[in-house]
């Protein structure tokens, strides 16, 4: 496998390096593949999602005009053995049809010049290499039909792409509506513009619109490896899932998750305890006391700019108390307590009509009641936004 893999990048080289050899003169060229031979595509993890491709290539008299120091035709020639050369490795069937290529008028004014059979990419390079010209009219809508006709055998995905520069004698919409029409979701048509102006570029884009995955290039943009990669991504491989959208874990963005919070959608700013309820944090009383030590009064006052910025906002200050003593006691006492923090942010100039209080005793600790740590811990205001 790895010759066999050695022997298609060598003979793909050989002839994008040949093409490129031949047009070395001149202005410096718009499609400047030469410099990306050695371009080692990669597609890791992607599945493809044809079957099949099949090239139509345009080799009308107009593909002769000049694109960045090069012929269109000399252009879209070096386009679709680099495009060989990035889908080497997958196992498809595949076509290869040119039109305009015969003076002749009374010849044929499209050939099957490879398949419609099993794809290899040596074989598939030999028979664009030898191509010369441009010569006749430009029948792209009859290449199309006869396109039609090559695929009626195959019943997989197949993408139909077209290299031009988008000026055809005929009715090619009409042709590339009636191919859709038959293969339905089974066909995906990718046009390339070689050096087409607006128009071209419009008729282009109709027929990659009826083609059904709208995959409209311009040549220029396919002569980097990352430009190719870009296209076969689009037109040859299925597109990787989005990850689906993590889900919001903390609603109100306290840093505690849903399930451990027993008050969602506390003010932003506010500090919260594990529970993730809004409390005066580092607040605590001594045994069997209600003031507010001044130490503890910084603490108290980051409560105000939560205030200021939601102006409707009505708040409830809880008190708590440790289990020790009657149960009265410290139902009157974490009122007390309460009260205290309410007068300081009185007297900072809170509006005494946004703050009521409310005393809670010792029915709900916040931790055991088991060390004197845990029990300090449990002497303290935590706050509830009024609704």
């Amino acid at each position: 496998m790895m010759k066999r893999g050695l022997c298609i990048k060598l003979v793909l080289l050989v002839a994008i390096a040949a093409m490129a050899f031949g047009c070395a003169t001149g202005p410096k060229p718009a499609c400047p593949i030469a410099a990306d031979q050695n371009f080692e595509f990669s597609f890791p993890g992607q599945t493809p999602k044809v079957d099949s491709f099949y090239v139509i290539l345009d080799g009308s008299e107009s593909m002769a005009g000049s694109y960045g120091g090069l012929k269109k035709f000399t252009c879209a020639k070096k386009i679709v053995l680099f495009m060989n050369q990035a889908v080497a490795n997958l196992d498809l069937k595949a076509g290869l049809r040119t039109y305009g290529l015969n003076a002749v008028p009374s010849g044929p004014q499209t050939d099957l010049r490879y398949g419609f059979s099993k794809y290899s990419p040596e074989e598939y390079a030999n028979a664009v290499m030898p191509l010369w010209g441009p010569n006749g009219p430009s029948p792209l809508g009859l290449a199309i039909t006869e396109a039609d006709k090559d695929l009626c055998s195959t019943s997989g995905r197949t993408a139909v792409i077209i290299l031009s520069d988008g000026h055809p004698s005929d009715d090619a919409v009409k042709a590339a509506r009636k191919l859709k029409d038959r293969m339905g979701g089974k066909l995906c048509i990718a046009t390339i513009a070689v050096g087409a102006d607006a128009s071209g570029k419009e008729i282009l884009s109709g027929i990659a619109k009826i083609g059904g995955c709208d995959a409209s290039f311009d040549a220029k943009d396919l002569c980097s490896g990352a430009g190719m990669t870009q296209f076969v991504n689009q037109v040859f491989y299925n597109q990787p899932k989005a990850a689906p959208p993590k889900p919001n874990n903390d609603i109100d963005g306290d840093g505690v998750p849903n399930f451990k919070d027993r008050c969602p959608f506390t003010p932003k700013g506010a500090a919260v305890n594990e529970n993730g309820c809004w409390e005066i944090m580092g607040l605590t009383f001594d045994t069997d006391k209600a003031d507010v030590k001044p130490e503890f009064l910084p603490l108290v006052y980051k409560v105000i700019p939560i205030l200021n910025n939601n102006p409707g906002m009505k708040i409830e200050l809880q008190g708590h108390a440790d289990n020790r003593g009657a149960k009265d006691y410290n139902q009157d006492l974490s009122e007390r307590r309460a009260e205290s923090v309410k007068k300081i942010l009185v007297d900072k100039g809170v509006d005494a009509g946004r703050l009521s209080t409310k005393g809670w005793g010792f029915t709900k600790p916040i931790v055991p009641n088991d060390s004197e740590a845990n029990m300090r811990r449990n002497r303290r205001v935590e706050v509830r936004e009024i609704k």
